[in-house]
């Protein structure tokens, strides 16, 4: 009963650590970056992109900017910013945020 029961309390606290974190507004590598510093209590800036439900208006940029994000470039619905983790999580809470991903990396293809 005793190991059922630790079983439980562990279960119960590993999905507690990230359940803050809305997986459904962003890629799995933003997400596992989130829970990483979240878990480490960092306060390091990742950079990110995010996508809106509309074009991105000066009152958005407002609520964006104060939440604690340093907003790089907007163009339409989409911007590119800086954010630690209180901040992303505070947007990614917000109803006009669609999606939130880690920048990625393209290479050009190479000739063989």
């Amino acid at each position: 009963m005793k190991i059922l029961t630790f079983l439980l309390l562990s279960l119960l606290l590993g999905c507690s650590q990230t359940k803050d974190i809305p997986k459904d507004k962003m890629d799995p590598a933003l997400a596992a970056k989130l829970s990483e510093l979240k878990q480490n209590s960092s306060d390091e800036t990742i950079d990110f992109i995010g996508k809106c439900n509309s074009e991105i208006s000066s009152a958005m940029k407002d609520v964006l900017e104060t939440s604690g994000i340093n907003l790089h470039s907007v163009s339409k619905d989409i911007f590119t910013a800086t954010g630690n983790y209180k901040a992303i999580i505070k947007i990614a809470g917000k109803d006009f945020i669609k999606w939130l991903e880690l920048p990625k990396t393209t290479y050009p293809l190479k000739n063989n």
